[in-house]
């Protein structure tokens, strides 16, 4: 994985949710240059049945009324899935019922599972 300026994916295993920090982080694509940075990949292990979550800053910076960040990782073990579909719609759902007055940020949201080794 390389991450270039995007939020931290989670890995959803039917044990838990767990962040994947990069090695490094990185500035947007075509930005390195203009820092001097060279792209690190980071592995990690994806079994079969795992899910991977990719979003935008849309998602974790959903606020409720109080202001409170929409708490992303709890939320995902809460909901519970792993087939991406479901994920997604049971996800964007919860998003926008945390919203109040509705979302005020683009959003985007990928999950990626793994069927087969």
């Amino acid at each position: 994985m390389v991450n270039c300026g995007h939020p931290d994916p989670f890995l959803c295993h039917d044990t838990g949710v767990y962040p994947i920090e990069p090695l490094l982080r990185l500035p947007p694509l075509a930005m390195s240059a203009m820092v001097g940075t060279v792209y690190q990949e980071r592995r990690f292990d994806f079994a079969a049945g795992d899910t991977l979550l990719l979003y935008t800053d849309g998602i974790s910076e959903a606020r409720d009324a109080d202001g409170v960040f929409y708490p992303l990782a709890e939320r995902l073990l809460r909901i519970g899935e792993l087939d991406p579909a479901p994920l997604l719609d049971r996800l964007l759902a919860d998003v926008t019922a945390y919203v109040p007055d509705g979302m005020t940020d683009d959003a985007a949201v990928l999950a990626v599972r793994l069927t087969a080794p």
